[in-house]
């Protein structure tokens, strides 16, 4: 900038010396008021050139102010840029470094990775032999499961067959045996086939049915290989197709072949009213001499006078227990409705003590087989009865004074 300065106030020198040279010319020439005149001119134009100098030096140095800021600026982007420089060298250095490792650890991928390559191809291959070991395979013992099926399909068919033929002559042999006794003079009852059905019997197919005293006896025929189920199953759907066909006796009879009663726990059943006894073809007669027997009294008047008396009698006496035991049981249920009742004055949290322990009982069931075993024997009931009046268990008399005035109606 100072140059700047000097060389411009250099210039300036130089020009009014060669202002006054030209002056010095001019006195020679002219006279001494143009040569005034030309000077004033001269340092008019000198003083506005001086200006113009001034007012350009003050832009350039403003300009180089600004020239001095943008130096400063890109100095301390340099130092920077430097800065950066010097990390990024180390930081390329760094991955130089990283690259090699990883380029070596790549080639060591490869050649791991070329191994597995060359394990899954015989890996592969053995596969493939595997499976098509296994098709063959697959093959063949398909071919022995069609050929074991064929076979018990065949089995099964000849086996059906079988039970077929078997079920069909022993419903042959139970029919045979029932036109033999009912074609007795002693028994002389009429037989109706699955073949002479009555048009009652249309839907129903039961393999032979009886007349007797307005209604019909139904035989029929049963065999299977699970004998046990089988009648129960056969018990069921009977006594449902049944149930609504008054003219139907409620007494039926199924007749299975003598060696199997043995496998069988239960010989008769009762269900939907109906009683199912389970015989073999030989207890047709005695079974058909006693419905015979039966039919031949038509009314109650024709029994002996004795057995009149003793039936009308018994009877009664059923009749006469029944009540007793129905108004027996009413009243000792009002005094246990009335013995609940009687806790309502407790503490309500005593209430509701009573209340949860009672949820957390659970309802006692009555062995069935005892029941059934103790209702079908009398003298069950009346050894369990002496047990429960035997001394060992106490009640007082006054509690069977009482007992037995509630009972006592006459």
């Amino acid at each position: 900038m100072n140059t700047l300065i000097l060389i411009l106030l250099l210039i300036l020198i130089l020009s009014i010396g060669y202002a006054i040279f030209l002056l010095s010319k001019k006195q020679e020439w002219g006279s001494f008021n143009e040569k005034l005149l030309l000077l004033e001119r001269d340092k008019t134009r000198l003083t506005e050139s001086k200006i113009r100098l001034e007012s350009e030096l003050e832009r350039k140095s403003e300009e180089l102010g600004e020239l001095k800021g943008d130096v400063k600026k890109i100095s301390k982007e340099r130092d920077e840029l430097a800065g950066k420089y010097e990390t990024l060298s180390l930081e390329k250095t760094e991955l130089q470094s990283t690259r090699k490792y990883l380029e070596k650890e790549l080639g060591e991928t490869k050649d791991i990775l070329a191994r597995h390559e060359a394990e899954e191809m015989r890996k592969q291959k053995e596969f493939e032999e595997r499976i098509h070991k296994l098709a063959s395979a697959e093959k063949a013992l398909e071919d022995e499961r069609q050929r074991i099926r064929r076979e018990d399909e065949e089995e099964q068919s000849n086996i059906l067959e079988e039970q077929a033929r078997i079920w069909n002559d022993h419903e042959q042999t139970v029919l045979s045996r029932l036109r033999e006794v009912c074609q007795k003079p002693a028994i002389g009852f009429i037989l109706h086939d699955n073949t002479t059905l009555p048009p009652l019997f249309t839907k129903l197919k039961p393999d032979a049915v009886i007349p007797f005293l307005g209604q019909y006896v139904v035989f029929d025929a049963k065999k299977s290989r699970s004998i046990r189920t089988y009648i129960g199953e056969q018990v069921k759907s009977t006594a449902r197709k049944y149930k609504d066909i008054p003219e139907i006796y409620p007494t039926v009879f199924f007749v299975v072949p003598a060696n199997e009663l043995g496998e069988l726990k239960t010989l008769s059943f009762v269900e939907e009213g109906f009683s199912f006894y389970i015989i073999s073809s030989e207890s047709v007669e005695p079974i058909l001499a006693s419905l015979r027997k039966i039919s031949e009294y038509d009314t109650i008047a024709d029994f002996d006078p004795q057995d009149r008396e003793t039936i009308v009698n018994l009877i009664a006496n059923y009749d006469r227990h029944i009540s007793l035991q129905n108004a027996a049981n009413i009243l000792f249920t009002r005094e246990s409705i009335g013995l609940m009742n009687s806790k309502e004055g407790l503490h309500s949290e005593i209430q509701k003590e009573i209340i949860n322990r009672k949820e957390g009982m659970r309802t006692k069931k009555l062995n069935e087989a005892e029941l059934k075993r103790i209702s079908e024997s009398m003298s069950e009931q009346e050894r369990q009865t002496e047990e429960l009046l035997a001394p060992r268990v106490i009640i007082g008399s006054e509690e069977r004074t009482e007992v037995e005035e509630k009972i006592k109606f006459d």
